[in-house]
Order: C-alpha cells, then structure tokens, then sequence
C-alpha cells in the first residue's frame, strides 16, 4: 500500500446516545455513533485531504463492521486493522441527561482491544510524516501500553514527528497510576496537546502560561492547552500565542478535542505558523461540538471558511 502520512492507534468504540436529552433509561430511541479518540482524529484528518492510517484491533461483529465501514467512507486506511474472530468491539452508552452532560458508562474490558500489542504491530507499516497517539490507550492495559512505547521508537526511527494527546480518562484509572504513565509519554512527543483537566493532573494548578512552560520541560518542542470555550494557548521557542475560541453553537462536546487535535497537526503538515494551526485547530473543534456525534461531516465545509490555505484543493 502507499504509504499513509499519518499513523495512529488505539481503540474504536461504538457509541449509542439518545436522540433527546433523556436520561438513558427514559429514552425510547437512540443514535449510533462510531467513536474513540484516535477514530475520530483520524477521520477528521482524512477530511482535510491528509491521507491516515488507523491501527487497531475490532471485533468481527457488527460494531467492528459499522467502525470498518466510517473509516472506509470517510477514506481512513485500515490496511493497518486486524478483526478478531468471536472477539466484541466495545461500546459506551452516552446518557444526555437535561443539564446537557454526557455521561459514558463503558463496556470494554473484553473487548478486541485488550489485545493490542507491539507483536501485533506490521514488520512492513510505513508512515512518511507524522505518528498520534493517545493516553487513552495507555489506560486499557499492559499490551495496549507498551504498544505505544514500541510505536514510539518506530516513529523516532522512521524520522516522524510525533504528537501526544493525553486525554486522561478518570473512568478507565486513578490519577496516581495515570499521571506518572502519562508524563512519560508526553516526554518522548514532539507536540503534547492538554486539556485543562490533563493540564490539572500532570502540573497541577497552575496558571495556563505556566502549565505550558511545565509542559515543555519535560521535552517536547510545542506544548498546547485546549481551553474550551476560553480558547486556546500554544508555546514553542520562547513564545506564547493566544487564540480566542471559534463561535459555536454546541450541541455535543464529544469529540472537540480529538478535532482540534487533527485540525492543529493538519496545519503544521503543511508548515504553517504555530498561531494559524492553533486558529484551524480551535474552529474544528467549534464545529465538532455543534452536532450530535463524534466527528459530524459539517466540520470541514465550515473549516474552509477560515483562512488558512492548507495546500491542498478542497474542491
């Protein structure tokens, strides 16, 4: 196959919601929703021409089917999938309660995912630019975890820049367990993208310029803190940039930083200005909240509206 120039990794879920805000009990029908960190990066990605790669392991039933298929249309190549036979592909129920909150209940301890492992890993996978990877996946178990210590050598040898997302879920670990984990893989990234929650556990209560100062001793060239409605910062070689946040409607805050995630490392593809990555980074993830859905197909045509030329024809 060609070589993607993108490369991530981690685990597909499938995500079932209510069509109303309803607590999940009460509600009497329901929308699906193919998801997981490193998925919905990777779709977003592919939507703004950058051709990536999704590995990861699915079950071969019909949420593993339904995540083949996303992935399929929206033209992610899973040359680097396996599916497991009489194996399950996880799940996560959304409950939308009134207030607007989505709490997830999980079910993914037995799922294809646990068996994510450098063994499983191709001897012949080849990427030409960029590798992205989640904490997530690091929360899921010993083999999932050390997959990405060995996909981080691969990238430093294969000359790839790498990004780092960590993306602590509190449901999946404790902070105690998860916060040394997570700093040592934030250490070996180019690019270390924080939320202010990730920012809270790796640094404690710092003010953001000086999260991101505490980011970048540990290693990386860019550290950036997603904010939410409050925007974003970013830091690289001695300069702090601010950008505010992209208007929104919100609907859904679900998968807004995995968009944000592909829209800053799709500029930086291209070699554009730390300050413009961060303005197409804050948008897509404005566009991402404001349908129902992990990574709705709206992003894109609203991405293009703003002006960052990414060099390549969005016709």
């Amino acid at each position: 196959m060609r070589s993607p120039e993108v490369v991530t990794a981690g685990e597909a879920l499938l995500a079932v919601v209510p069509s109303e805000p309803l607590p999940f009990e009460d509600a009497s029908s329901f929308l699906t929703f193919v998801g997981g960190a490193e998925v919905n990066f990777a779709i977003c990605l592919s939507q703004l021409g950058v051709d990536v790669a999704w590995h990861g392991h699915l079950g071969d039933d019909p949420a593993g089917r339904k995540v083949l298929r996303a992935l399929t249309d929206a033209e992610v190549s899973t040359a680097l999938v396996r599916s497991w036979p009489d194996e399950r592909t996880g799940l996560y129920l959304r409950d939308w309660r009134p207030d607007g909150v989505r709490r997830p209940s999980y079910y993914r301890a037995r799922s294809a995912a646990r068996h994510l492992h450098p063994r499983h890993w191709p001897a012949d996978a080849t990427a030409t630019r960029w590798l992205h990877l989640t904490g997530i996946t690091a929360a899921l178990g010993d083999g999932p975890r050390a997959l990405l210590e060995h996909l981080l050598e691969w990238a430093r040898a294969s000359g790839l820049r790498i990004s780092f997302d960590p993306n602590y879920r509190p449901a999946l670990w404790s902070a105690a367990e998860a916060a040394p984990v997570l700093r040592a893989l934030a250490a070996q990234a180019d690019v270390v993208l924080l939320s202010e929650e990730d920012a809270e556990l790796l640094f404690g209560d710092l003010a953001p310029e000086a999260t991101l100062e505490a980011a970048l001793g540990l290693g990386p060239g860019i550290a950036v803190l997603k904010r939410g409605a409050r925007g974003a910062l970013a830091a690289a070689d001695g300069v702090v940039h601010h950008v505010a946040p992209a208007p929104a409607q919100a609907v859904d805050p679900v998968g807004a930083g995995d968009a944000f995630d592909a829209g800053l490392v799709a500029a930086l593809l291209e070699r554009r200005p730390l300050e413009e990555a961060l303005r197409l980074g804050a948008l897509l993830g404005a566009r991402a909240t404001e349908q129902a859905g992990e990574h709705p197909p709206a992003v894109v045509p609203s991405a293009r509206a703003v002006e960052i030329d990414l060099g390549r024809s969005q016709a």
